[in-house]
């Protein structure tokens, strides 16, 4: 079933809870209102998935 054909169900930001909406949301994505807090979550967010992905290489690679 493509994002199309998926029935649109209310989408709420991810770090405060507003009602963005109805649409379809991938299953990896995160939702963010836009305000400034929420905007700074979400860069930590991803700030920190990327320190885990390059420990985690380190780790595979044995680097530590």
């Amino acid at each position: 079933m493509s994002n199309s054909d998926k029935p649109k169900k209310e989408l709420f930001c991810d770090y405060c809870g507003t009602s963005m909406g109805f649409g379809v949301r991938h299953w990896r994505e995160r939702l963010y209102c836009g305000s400034l807090e929420c905007q700074r979550e979400q860069r930590e967010d991803e700030r920190a998935e990327r320190e885990q992905a390059h420990e985690q290489l380190d780790h595979d690679m044995g680097w530590r």
